[in-house]
């Protein structure tokens, strides 16, 4: 956020920690260890979220994840709301500007052949088998990070014989 500080971020939290830590458990995907580091820092990221008034902070929208679907609308609203600030419309407003994409699109699945970005996705224990390393790239994965909390060299160094296996089943990603 240091790098860019002009951007509006929005902070997904859990609605407590024992919760969190159910969903975690839940997954079935880490180990117990894992699972307590993550609470920890979890827990550090929410303090520092919820301090008030804090100029350090950069989070601009915190939304509490206790009901998917409330809180995909919510995350919606907050960014129809923004794209709406930032082509200046205002709600009584009856003309729309042309711009290059409409609101709708935001959310669109794309040809991942299209997209003038990359899609950076971290491996974690859930996404380190070729099956769903596979499904990623069909996704439109197009970098993968390894992320070093989630296991050690040893681990990652199959992560990528995987995903190298995956690249395999899909030339040309």
């Amino acid at each position: 956020m240091k790098a860019f500080p002009e951007a509006l971020t929005i902070f997904l939290l859990p609605p407590s920690i024992s919760k969190l830590k159910d969903r975690l458990a839940k997954r079935g995907t880490d180990k117990e260890d894992v699972i307590k580091k993550r609470l920890a820092n979890a827990t550090k990221e929410i303090a520092r979220a919820l301090q008030p008034n804090d100029p350090t902070c950069l989070i601009a929208y915190k939304i509490v994840n206790d009901d998917l679907g409330r809180t995909q609308n919510v995350f919606r609203r907050i960014v129809q709301s923004l794209y709406q600030q930032e082509l200046g419309l205002q709600k009584s407003a009856n003309q729309v500007p042309e711009t290059r994409f409409k609101f709708e699109q935001i959310f669109q699945v794309l040809d991942p052949s299209a997209r003038k970005t990359a899609v950076v996705c971290t491996l974690g224990p859930a996404c380190w088998s070729v099956d769903m390393l596979v499904k990623m790239l069909d996704a439109g994965m197009n970098v993968a990070r390894l992320n070093f909390s989630h296991g050690d060299h040893k681990t990652h160094g199959r992560s990528i014989e995987h995903l190298r296996e995956a690249l395999k089943q899909r030339p040309g990603k």
